[in-house]
């Protein structure tokens, strides 16, 4: 693991480093591996140690109504991607459903059709490829849910 001084995020580094240590006149968290030391989160690197940048996040799913089932009809994403691409995945009543990979390269929002139906509804965009950052401002789910029928009118 390690930790972003600057803003407290812990981050997964995929393998161990044989130490950490952090430079409190520099701010910085410097770790120690077989290949050599590096500099960790230093703002305005596009590369780790020169290899392309992975993401993965994943909005929390929401629930529709537990007794009933909701009709997701669109994704919204707004973000600059920069001309890099992310694959969304569906993450729909714990089943994963892989979408079909989205890209831009200015801000904008990208619209995903879609007509499926379920309770709990998320999503997970990811990249294995980021050699530019990325910025995400939002994520919406357009999601039609019936009113229960047989209720009192007013």
């Amino acid at each position: 693991l390690a930790l972003s001084a600057r803003d407290g995020a812990w981050r997964a580094l995929g393998f161990g480093c044989s130490a950490l240590f952090y430079e409190l006149d520099v701010d910085a968290v410097v770790a120690s591996y077989s290949t050599g030391t590096y500099e960790m989160e230093r703002e305005g690197t596009l590369t780790d140690n020169g290899s392309s940048l992975v993401l993965t996040l994943e909005t929390p799913g929401i629930e529709v109504d537990p007794s009933r089932h909701g009709t997701l009809q669109r994704i919204y994403v707004e973000a600059n991607l920069r001309g890099q691409s992310l694959i969304p995945t569906l993450v729909l009543d714990n089943t994963e459903v892989v979408l079909a990979a989205i890209t831009n390269t200015a801000r904008g929002t990208v619209e995903i059709a879609q007509h499926r139906t379920g309770r709990v509804f998320g999503l997970r965009l990811d990249s294995t490829t980021l050699r530019d950052r990325v910025d995400i401002f939002g994520v919406e789910m357009d999601v039609y849910a019936p009113r229960p029928s047989g209720g009192t009118g007013a």
